[in-house]
């Protein structure tokens, strides 16, 4: 059984995924393992959080991919994107599509681009059963 990665911009989206979204899917019937995890921006120093480049978002897909026996989609805003995305000119969907092309189109991976801030961390943490 595939585990469901999220991978994340920070600690608001990650709020989001671990109180409504896995609990919402686990309420459907979705039985795999979940869980979110935040984008590393420096391995070294141990930091998290925040979409720096577009190659330091390819690398956690790519780390998390050699992991093996995982599926992931992310969770991610528009806003402050780097430039440096493949299509960023295009818009949300455009950004998506190459991302997932420079994949190979991998059934493992759902890119998604959230078009808006995610929202307020203390709304989100109010949400908590």
């Amino acid at each position: 059984m595939k585990r469901l990665v999220f991978i994340v911009e920070g600690d608001t989206e990650l709020i989001l995924v671990q109180n409504l979204i896995i609990p919402y899917l686990a309420s459907l019937g979705f039985t795999n393992p979940m869980h979110g995890q935040t984008i590393t921006t420096n391995r070294k120093q141990h930091k998290k959080g925040g979409v720096g480049s577009y190659g330091k978002f390819r690398n956690e897909i790519t780390r998390t991919l050699a992991q093996g026996n995982v599926m992931i989609t992310t969770l991610i805003d528009l806003y402050g994107l780097p430039t440096d995305f493949p299509s960023f000119a295009g818009g949300i969907d455009s950004i998506e599509a190459a991302v997932h092309r420079d994949f190979d189109n991998s059934d493992l991976l759902v890119p998604y681009i959230q078009k808006y801030e995610t929202g307020s961390i203390d709304v989100l943490r109010s949400r908590r059963t």
